[in-house]
């Protein structure tokens, strides 16, 4: 079994939750919820279909529950959407109601299909201009429609975690050509990796861009940027996967893009803080991709784009991590 896992929501009592996806058949994904890295629960979604359910916008209500859009099929064809609510203490369904199935434009700065914690219930963003909100069983409460009042202030976050810039470095391409290849710092895609990296006009400019975009759409919240754990341990060795030529070059990527978003945050102002999870002391210490007990997916085969991803010990070790510095 091959998994990959993302969108980490942290509850109350330390308690972690996030989506792993099972890339081999039977085709599932699942929502995990973990204390100190014991899993309290998991609940799986199926499907015959490749790739198919899909969970997203892991999120947590007002009321302590677990809410999320899950990607249904039909006959393997026909996409369903539907809005789930999950009790956050067993993981047993509360409901799943399906959403409208045009789902594919952003509005008021929220991204499509986002779904957003209010006093009394979840606002699920719809096409164009309109929100959904539904209270905290699974009905539309169609006496809603969108505006900023309706939303309120307290749909507003008061913080948020970033981490981005490794795709638009190609460092998963760098990354998989070191395995693959030989891909050390004489290669051209390591050229073109360290070019993204270290032109200010590149990288740099649009991770402030996006950062603008953010404030902009969280005008009160405390952004939490947080960078990229080693990969592989500073001077140690990892002969499964890289040769130590490759290894100097994946540490030196992994420092610049860190630098980037340091950068990027330092000139964006207040209201950013970045988080290291290359610190002294960081949960990421010792669990590199080569360890005996790695925080890192191995080298996925056919969907490469999930290998060297931080594993599911290493996305509660994310969650630690920023507990610990927010």
């Amino acid at each position: 079994m091959v998994t990959c896992a993302s969108q980490v929501a942290a509850g109350e009592d330390q308690v972690v939750y996030f989506i792993q996806r099972q890339t081999t058949s039977p085709y599932a994904e699942r929502v995990i919820a973990q204390r100190s890295g014991v899993t309290l629960w998991m609940k799986p979604f199926t499907s015959t279909c490749n790739n198919l359910p899909y969970i997203s916008n892991l999120t947590l209500g007002y009321d302590g529950n677990l809410y999320m859009d899950v990607y249904s099929a039909t006959g393997c064809s026909t996409v369903q959407p539907q809005l789930v609510g999950l009790n956050a203490n067993t993981g047993a369904v509360r409901f799943a109601t399906q959403l409208p199935s045009s789902q594919s434009a952003s509005a008021q700065g929220l991204w499509t299909n986002d779904i957003m914690p209010y006093s009394f219930g979840i606002a699920v963003v719809n096409n164009g201009p309109t929100v959904y909100y539904y209270d905290y069983s699974g009905t539309l409460d169609s006496s809603k429609t969108f505006s900023p009042s309706n939303l309120g202030t307290d749909a507003k976050p008061e913080g948020a975690t970033i981490t981005v810039g490794g795709d638009d470095a190609e460092f998963s391409d760098f990354a998989e050509e070191c395995v693959i290849g030989t891909r050390d710092s004489a290669s051209a895609q390591y050229q073109t990796t360290m070019e993204i990296i270290g032109d200010p006009l590149l990288l740099q400019a649009s991770l402030e861009s996006l950062f603008e975009q953010v404030r902009s759409a969280a005008p009160n919240a405390v952004i939490d940027v947080v960078g990229y754990p080693d990969v592989v341990a500073p001077g140690g060795n990892c002969p499964t996967y890289l040769s130590s030529d490759e290894q100097i070059a994946v540490e030196t990527v992994v420092t610049g893009l860190n630098n980037d978003l340091r950068t990027a945050v330092s000139d964006s102002g207040s209201g950013f803080q970045f988080i290291d999870p290359t610190m002294t002391g960081s949960p990421f210490d010792g669990h590199d991709l080569c360890s005996a007990d790695s925080y890192f997916n191995g080298l996925s085969i056919p969907q490469t784009q999930y290998s060297f991803h931080p594993n599911a010990a290493g996305q509660a070790a994310y969650a630690e991590l920023i507990a610990n510095n927010m």
